[in-house]
């Protein structure tokens, strides 16, 4: 049970002049539990919009990797943020989330061309768009320079391993997946 006490001394002539008299004159402290409904969601009105709203503002967004310290690791600087973004979108095969059927990339795919013009020409296009696209999300001129893949064969499966460069506003990294 909630046990919360207002007092109706804080409150603002506003929301009091909501309550009913009867109320405001039978004494100041109430449980909120006891009051009438109408005046339970009035007060609650109140006192959410009193909440601070939490702002971050040393952090863009999160990796879901725990940091020595056993907390989220943070991005504090907007181009990781893009190289990271660039990372994820490459990784994610066109159609695997149910929720937005258009994220993604062919890359997949796109490796698995046999003609190696054509499958250079198509993985550079796909990574050249994706890096449009996230480029134009954050309003900011992201490209990728050089792209090489190394093709790791095993008797089960193979691998492809990509080392790009990406510029970010005259800025270079160096993103490998």
């Amino acid at each position: 049970m909630n046990y919360q006490t207002i007092n109706f001394d804080d409150l603002p002539k506003e929301v009091l002049l909501k309550i009913p008299f009867s109320l405001r004159t039978s004494g100041n402290i109430h449980y909120i539990n006891d009051l009438p409904t109408e005046v339970q969601y009035i007060i609650k009105k109140y006192l959410d919009l009193q909440v601070p709203e939490i702002k971050y503002e040393n952090a863009l967004d999160i990796k879901p990797e725990i940091s020595v310290y056993s907390d989220l690791e943070t991005f504090t600087d907007i181009k990781h943020v893009i190289v990271h973004y660039l990372k994820n979108y490459l990784l994610i095969a066109l159609g695997s989330y149910p929720f937005d059927c258009d994220f993604g990339s062919r890359l997949k795919h796109q490796l698995q061309t046999k003609d190696t013009s054509l499958r250079n020409s198509l993985v550079s296009n796909e990574i050249g768009l994706i890096a449009q696209v996230i480029g134009d999300d954050f309003d900011m001129n992201v490209s990728v320079t050089n792209i090489s893949t190394n093709k790791i064969e095993s008797t089960t499966h193979t691998e492809y391993h990509a080392k790009m460069t990406v510029s970010i506003d005259d800025s270079k990294f160096t993103l490998t997946v």
